[in-house]
């Protein structure tokens, strides 16, 4: 669902996408606005992968205006995504998804999830390959991304 705050007053919220049946939910969603007039949002699909889409603001109210789903996490089950804007315009995303660790004393169902980060420089038409920040051996999640006034990143999240 999508409401902007325009004029003193909310917008009528509305579906920015209708769920197709099982496996085509978006939920755990998140947006940024960039400097040239677009949404920028991160969610999870299907219950598995995290993907990115982004549409002109004046146009978000047509499904047909946002772009076409582009899957930002791995194969393994993801889940939380956040996204940021630096004032450069680089986009920010980042999510947990399970890394594939052996169980063990830590871990002892295996696959815990670690911290992943992308970024784009050019609005979201390409993403640097996904980077492992956390590497951590009891799981994380609730991850968030911030972007500071230096253009420092700030990523936070649960452990354990």
């Amino acid at each position: 669902m999508h409401s902007r705050w325009q004029e003193n007053q909310w917008w009528p919220a509305y579906d920015l996408f209708i769920d197709q049946g099982a496996g085509q939910s978006a939920i755990r969603s998140a947006v940024v606005a960039s400097v040239d007039g677009r949404l920028h949002l991160v969610y999870l699909r299907d219950f598995q992968s995290i993907v990115y889409r982004q549409a002109r603001i004046d146009e978000t109210t047509s499904a047909r205006a946002w772009s076409e789903p582009y899957r930002l996490s791995g194969f393994g089950h993801a889940y939380f995504p956040d996204i940021a804007i630096d004032s450069k315009g680089y986009l920010h995303a980042v999510w947990t998804e399970s890394a594939g660790n052996e169980p063990g004393d830590t871990c002892p169902s295996g696959d815990c999830s670690d911290v992943f980060y992308r970024r784009s420089t050019d609005g979201g038409k390409h993403w640097s390959p996904p980077v492992n920040l956390s590497q951590s051996p009891v799981g994380t999640m609730k991850v968030h991304v911030l972007a500071d006034q230096w253009d420092r990143l700030h990523v936070f999240w649960e452990e354990g």
